[in-house]
């Protein structure tokens, strides 16, 4: 199984039940904050996983479904054109997903989280399953079946979280040979009209008529009168109806066969009398793709010739469900599939998405309208087999057309601008309709080839990027000769190429007019560097070919890789012409840079070829990388010749244990095989002099630096008994791998939680431990007597003490879960390490509120004092930020309005409602429908702002139930990241219980302090703070004394009151202002 390719970072862990790896610190100061993905999902196997970030880390936390309490999970973070990724594989999963019966996606914790899969979100978990024996399967599970694909032989089901545990073994049994998540793929004129050649058909008599066009997307606003008449069907998959909420499906159609009618007709579609038939297949901006492929078989059975789809997802090996039933349908119904490449082109090649890369559909990239190349426009070659794709491109950049009512627009209330290879498709699926108009017996294959081969190409542009060039709807519609295929792809010629064969491929012209045709043939070509290809490199059998009327004539054009010239990819153009006729054929081949295969041997602890492992491959000289699951104990990847680091995880049985081994460097300069045995790896003991300790959870890992970048791998379990660690090979520079090894321990008290906890953490550097052993004294480390409090009755919390060297900050720590209040003893080692803490309360393993703090540098054989999640609950602005800043014209807010009384950490809370909203010189900028959260584009001129937030919360808290944040301040333009000059009121009341109450009746002191955003060059001026009794109906001005470290108000009782609120105001030296309000502060 391969997980990703070119990454930014990889995050790999194996973890146990119960258990949460943590093995990073908090942001830098300096960096804007990272948007989380956080949030419980349940996996198709009934594990439950919990992430929360951690600085750039997703960290994991676990809870195996029932009865798989011996289960173990190795987890993978890592960064793709497509986002953040976050694997999670059981290890019962592992050799399911190695034979490829289970989709990965299943097991992307992150995925899940990010397309609304959470298990706050929904209680069940999408499925597609395929195979002869898939319906009886699911039905067997005790779940319905709500759709059928029979193009692909799949069903769709919902399957109840609740109940997966028992339920996910049967669906992967007899008959059933894939469980694929039905997964959610992202939403993919007046210039761009004219720019295809449009017009010009239409003067030629093609406007569509007649030609049945499905525009499967976000639906359509039908009251548009740019489709007055046009909606020949209108049908929703989705169960929301048949609106468009986002406006993209609306804007694709008119692009399509929109009348201009709003417009006077300046922005009227392509093909304006073809009929439209609307598919609404996404909810929103994404798209549920048991929707997608219900859609595509209702276009296609509805007798629709040519299907526009403007959505898509990553691309993978193999063909996913998207490909098959494009190729499928295409095959059975003779119909044209048109689909956006994706506008991910800025990360480079290989990065057209699926289903374009499907070999029927027509595959559109995105230029300007100087006909230039995108810079998002998705690139190839197809991943896997180096194919042609795109196939040809269209007009995407700044695209005029109809505005869907309710949604933005830039151009009056009919029309709006977009860019996209979405825009780029209806191009193209309106000039196949005008040519289907022309050739009504065509089928949709002759549809794509003389699209393809009527394009105009722009030099000096490669065909991975184009295809075959901009799509000229005239020049389709009015010549008669058809290159077939449209495209011509070579494949990838392995290295050496001393001994690569020429391939031969034909390329027949169709001749669909009455007379003869002769045709002058060519070829020009590109190397890898944008220079011409050596001579010999493409060449032709003929110099010209006679194609006679109705008729046809095929050529040959060799491809000879063993010439000159450097490797990668090579493209060529065979131009055909006579008179004004201009056929056009790219071709592409790559040969492969010098690369060599790499096997890896996997053996178990028993000696025998592994049956389950998972490993991976990562390039020390570049960012390539390779992970591999399976169950036959071999491996094998064809690499770039270079540098590698190798890791494994081996699994032997349940009681064989687990062993992780690494080889930091394998420089393949040839063909080589690594034999990873379990058998090398060597015991992790920690050990204690007091009585009673007891492993919750432990772990090893490393970070390993390169070029490439930057490699974080952890092997995580509820301790140290049945894991092993190894490693091959002789130590690098100390920078370049830093271990760690550590975890966390306990004795247990008397309810069953912890009483004394122990963390520790351990650094070793340029290798990873064989096998390790330490004995711990407790005067050999920090003590902290640490106060956890609540927020609200029954709830627990999880702990989290993060230790990082002082080398890099190379970080990692472990926490488990226990009952809140509390307070108990906790201790860690020090050995130059600086320590960050996390806390989470939670209730039912759902997370309520976090906090984050430190650092903190204990000495050995001190004892310390801590408080945790004390009140009160308010904003703050600790230097672990910026928190609100300014990039350009964008002012953006991630604050964390929850913040408990100690002044360095941050706090976050789950609400029931919210809103942020930015207003300049008195008008609104914007807002949004969270609490602390939102971004705003603003003019580049300095100006006055007001920045408004509030939040409600009833479940989560019985304290700090309303909150309400105005501040104040001057921006202007700003280049780069400006943290903004806002202020914050820290209030912390003394004596209060652990439940945030004040004891008796006496008066409460309060320790007050102003707080001003990191980066900010302003001074605060001291505070006013004001109490209420009745929940802000009435207010109390509270006398202010200044002390050395800040301020201190007494804030009095009020017999018969329960609650204090608490207004706290501040301005600085420049003029900036906070005023905040706390409802229900603390309790009396």
């Amino acid at each position: 199984m391969t997980i990703g390719r070119d990454a930014a970072l990889v995050v790999t862990a194996l973890v146990t039940t119960a258990v949460v790896p943590v093995a990073g610190g908090p942001p830098a100061t300096g960096v804007p904050p990272v948007p989380g993905i956080e949030g419980s999902v349940t996996l198709l196997t009934g594990d439950r996983v919990t992430v929360r970030r951690i600085g750039p880390r997703l960290m994991p936390h676990v809870e195996a479904g029932p009865g798989r309490d011996r289960i173990t999970f190795r987890t993978q973070q890592y960064t793709d054109a497509t986002g953040e990724h976050l694997a999670v594989l059981p290890s019962d999963a592992v050799p399911l997903l190695g034979a490829g019966r289970l989709d990965e996606r299943l097991f992307d914790v992150a995925g899940l989280l990010r397309q609304g899969y959470g298990d706050d979100r929904r209680a069940d978990l999408p499925v597609l399953v395929q195979g002869d024996g898939a319906d009886a399967a699911v039905r067997r599970a005790g779940t319905p079946v709500r759709d059928t694909v029979p193009a692909v032989g799949a069903v769709a089901a919902r399957l109840a979280k609740h109940s997966l545990a028992g339920l996910w073994g049967g669906l992967i049994g007899p008959g059933v040979r894939k469980v694929w998540l039905d997964g959610r793929v992202p939403v993919r004129l007046d210039e761009s009209v004219a720019q295809i050649g449009a017009p010009e058909a239409w003067r030629a008599g093609y406007t569509g008529k007649g030609v049945k066009v499905a525009v499967l997307d976000s639906g359509i606003d039908a009251r548009h009168g740019d489709f007055d008449g046009r909606l020949a069907e209108v049908r929703d998959f989705t169960k929301t109806g048949p609106g468009d909420t986002v406006g993209h499906g609306t804007h694709v159609a008119s692009i399509l066969a929109g009348t201009g009618a709003r417009s006077g007709g300046r922005f009227r579609g392509a093909a304006p009398d073809a009929d439209l038939m609307i598919g609404k297949v996404c909810d929103g901006d994404t798209c549920a793709e048991s929707a997608v492929l219900a859609g595509m078989t209702w276009a296609a059975t509805s007798g629709a010739d040519i299907v526009n789809l403007s959505l898509g997802g990553p691309d993978a090996p193999g063909r996913d469900l998207l490909e098959q039933t494009v190729d499928s349908l295409s095959e059975k119904y003779g119909l044209l599939f048109v689909v956006a490449a994706g506008n991910q082109g800025r990360y480079g090649d290989e990065t057209v998405g699926s289903p374009a890369t499907a070999d029927a559909a027509l595959a559109v990239g995105a230029v300007d309208k100087s006909d230039v190349l995108a810079d998002f426009s998705g690139r190839g070659p197809r991943f896997g087999d180096a194919a042609l794709k795109p196939d040809v491109t269209a007009p995407g950049v700044a695209i005029t057309a109809a505005r869907a009512n309710r949604t933005h627009g830039q151009l009056g209330t009919a029309y709006t601008e977009k860019s996209g290879t979405s825009m780029a498709a209806p191009h193209v699926t309106a000039a196949a309709a005008l040519l289907a108009q022309r050739h009504p017996d065509w089928p949709g294959s002759r549809l794509k080839a003389a699209l393809m081969s009527s394009a105009r190409p722009r030099d000096g542009v490669g065909g991975y990027a184009q295809g075959a060039g901009r799509i000229d709807a005239y020049r389709a519609v009015s010549q008669d000769v058809v290159a077939d295929p449209g495209g011509v792809s070579a494949g990838r010629f392995a290295w050496p190429h001393d001994d690569d064969r020429p391939v031969d491929k034909p390329v027949t012209y169709h001749n669909a007019g009455s007379e003869p045709v002769t045709l002058a043939l060519a070829v020009d070509s590109l190397d890898p560097t944008g220079s011409p290809a050596p001579a010999g490199m493409f060449t032709l059998s003929a110099s010209s070919v006679t194609v006679p009327a109705g008729g046809s004539a095929t050529v040959t054009v060799r491809v000879a890789p063993t010439t000159a010239g450097p490797d990668g990819h090579y493209t060529a153009r065979i131009r055909a012409s006579a008179g004004t006729i201009q056929v056009v054929t790219p071709v592409v081949a790559d040969k492969e840079p010098e690369s060599y295969t790499l096997t890896l041997l996997h053996t178990d602890r028993a000696g025998r070829p592994a049956e389950a492992y998972a490993s991976f491959v990562y390039g020390i000289d570049h960012r390539r990388y390779r992970v591999f699951s399976g169950n036959s104990g071999r491996a094998e990847i064809r690499v770039l010749a270079g540098r590698y680091h190798l890791d494994a995880t081996v699994y032997t049985g349940r009681e064989g244990g687990t062993a992780t081994l690494t080889q930091p460097v394998v420089d393949v300069t040839r063909d080589t095989t690594v034999v990873l045995d379990a058998r090398q790896a060597l015991p992790v003991a920690v050990t204690f002099d007091r009585a009673g300790v007891q492993p919750a959870v432990a772990g090893l890992g490393y970070l390993r630096r390169s070029a490439g970048g930057m490699l974080v791998t952890g092997l995580i379990a509820n301790g140290f008994a049945g894991l092993f660690t190894g490693r091959s090979g002789p130590p690098v520079a100390d920078g370049e791998l830093i271990a760690d090894i550590g975890g966390m321990w306990q004795v247990p008290g008397p309810g069953g939680d912890p009483a004394v906890t122990y963390h520790l953490q351990w650094f070793t550097y340029g290798q990873t431990p064989a096998g390790f052993a330490r004995h711990v004294a407790d005067d050999q480390l920090a003590e902290v007597r640490v106060r956890y409090g609540t927020q609200a009755e029954g709830r627990s919390g999880i702990r989290q003490w993060i230790g990082q060297e002082p080398t890099l900050g190379y970080g990692a720590g472990y926490g488990t879960g226990f009952r809140i209040p509390v307070t108990r003893t906790e201790f860690h080692n020090t050995d130059g390490l600086t320590w960050h803490g996390t806390f989470e309360q939670y209730r039912d393993s759902a997370g309520e509120t976090e906090l984050t703090g430190g650092p903190v540098d204990h000495e050995a054989g001190l004892r310390y004092t801590e408080s945790w999640n004390t009140p009160v609950f308010g904003p703050g602005l600790p230097g672990t930020g910026p928190w609100v800043l300014r990039q350009g014209n964008q002012i953006s807010a991630r604050i964390p309005l929850f913040s408990d009384a100690a002044t360095d950490r941050a706090g976050f809370s789950e609400v029931d409602s919210g809103r942020t909203a930015l207003y300049r010189d008195g008008a609104l900028v914007g807002e949004h429908s969270s609490a602390g959260q939102g971004s705003f584009d603003v003019p580049p001129e300095e100006a006055s702002y007001r920045l408004e937030t509030e939040a409600f919360r009833k479940d989560v808290s019985v304290l700090s139930t309303r909150t309400n944040v105005v501040w104040t301040f001057r921006s202007a333009h700003a280049a780069g990241w400006q943290p903004l000059p806002l202020l914050a009121v820290r209030l912390a009341p003394e004596g209060l219980d652990d439940h945030g109450a004040a004891p008796g009746g006496a008066p409460v002191p309060m320790a007050v302090t102003v707080q001003r955003q990191h980066g900010s060059p302003a001074t605060p001026g001291p505070p006013a703070v004001a109490a209420s009794y009745d929940d802000g109906r009435t207010w109390q001005d509270l006398p202010v004394t200044r002390e050395a470290d800040g301020y201190r108000v007494t804030v009095p009782q009020q017999p018969g009151a329960a609650f204090v609120s608490l207004r706290a105001t501040a301005v600085d030296d420049a003029g900036n202002t906070v005023e905040q309000t706390t409802t229900r502060a603390f309790a009396l």
